[in-house]
Formats: C-alpha cells, sequence, structure tokens
C-alpha cells in the first residue's frame, strides 16, 4: 500500500497525460536508458512511447479526465492487454467469449456522460450501479472492484527465483546486446530482497527473454 501511496503522489506534479503514462508504464525514458544496451539503443529514441502515449491521451476533444483515460484504454489496455487474454484464455478451453459491454453504442454512451455518472464520491461507475440496481442484490452491487490479477511478485521471490535468475541472467541472452546484465541484476536483487516490488517488470522481461530464445 504504502509503495502505491509513493508511486500516486510521484506523479502528481505532473501534467494529466503524464501522470497516466507514470501509473501504467513499466519503464520509463530514464529507466530503459539504463537498462537497455548502448549499442542497442543507439538508433532509438526512448523518449518516443512517452510522447505517443500523451499525445493518444490529449487527443480528444474533452476537458473530462476520465473520458480521456477511458478512450485511451479502448485504443491501447482493451486491445493490446484485456481482451487479448480474455480470448487467449477462453479458447484454450473451448469457449467462446463475449464483451456485450463493448457494443459501440453502449461505448458512445458511456463516454458521452459527465463524471459525475462515472465516478463518485466513494466508488466508481455510479451509472451502471444505479442500472441495475433492481436486478442485483446490495452486495454485489456494492461491492468494490476486484480484477484478476496474479501473484507474480511473489512467484518470482518464491516457487520461480531460480527460473528468474536462469532466464534473465542467461549468458546467450547477454550476447545479444540488448539489454545491460548489470542493470538486470540490480533488478533481480532489489525484488528478491524485498527493497522493491519489480514483478511486473521482471515478468515482461523474462517473456521477452524467452521470445527472444525460442526466435533462435
Amino acid at each position: 500500500m504504502l509503495r502505491r501511496l509513493a508511486r500516486f503522489a510521484g506523479a502528481l506534479p505532473y501534467h494529466h497525460s503524464m501522470q497516466y503514462f507514470m501509473y501504467r508504464r513499466l519503464f520509463g525514458p530514464q529507466e530503459l536508458r539504463m537498462l537497455l544496451d548502448p549499442e542497442f539503443t543507439g538508433g532509438i529514441d526512448v523518449e518516443a512511447p512517452a510522447r505517443w502515449f500523451c499525445d493518444l491521451y490529449e487527443a480528444p476533444d474533452t476537458e473530462d479526465e476520465a473520458a480521456r483515460a477511458q478512450t485511451h484504454d479502448i485504443h491501447t489496455y482493451l486491445p493490446d492487454d484485456l481482451l487479448v487474454k480474455s480470448d487467449t484464455t477462453s479458447m484454450s478451453v473451448g469457449l467462446e467469449m463475449r464483451a456485450p459491454m463493448l457494443d459501440h453504442h453502449l461505448v458512445e454512451l458511456g463516454l458521452s456522460l459527465p463524471m459525475a455518472a462515472k465516478i463518485g464520491k466513494h466508488r466508481g461507475k455510479v451509472i451502471l450501479r444505479e442500472a441495475f440496481e433492481d436486478m442485483l442484490p446490495a452486495r454485489v452491487r456494492q461491492a468494490g472492484k476486484r480484477g484478476f490479477g496474479v501473484p507474480v511478485s511473489e512467484w518470482l521471490r518464491k516457487d520461480l527465483a531460480e527460473t528468474l535468475r536462469e532466464t534473465l541472467l542467461d549468458e546467450g541472452l547477454a550476447q545479444r546486446r540488448i539489454l545491460r546484465k548489470q542493470a538486470v541484476e540490480a533488478l533481480i536483487q532489489e525484488h528478491l530482497s524485498g527493497r522493491a516490488d519489480h514483478g511486473q517488470r521482471l515478468w515482461a522481461l523474462m517473456m521477452l527473454a524467452r521470445w527472444l530464445a525460442r526466435r533462435g
């Protein structure tokens, strides 16, 4: 909780678009400069992802910050993350999954609503809770938001700690000259010691390393 609070507070001095980028990113430009090998980043503009993200956030012609974030998610987080995971997971067991709440008429209506209909004083999804008030029991309607996250950070500190080291400190990966081995090792040590939570970052780097290994 304290780490999340510190992360939230650290972004407050910045503009809304940069705040959202800081909340959503795994690595910022300065962190990429430390993580990536200079040979790999020689022709890469590490500031470009942040500019693209913020420009997309600012694109809608509205002063409603909730609508800006929602529109951004429609173009990025939904198709590139949530819907991909939902489709892959459901199809792995032979299920055809549908997302009725993403009907374009409903999405357009949602984006047009004022912020007060989306976010209340103490909880979100205000209009949705009111719309289903007579259909859902109070314990469901008033419940807080719950995600489907997995304990990646704990896995990497315990059961997958050895796999983490073997994958990211492999000499074959180091020879590709994409990641700085010392920087990766520092992330691993900070995470395993509990000094920081790099679970999501290290998981992403592990997937990259395994993808590169499969490519040969």
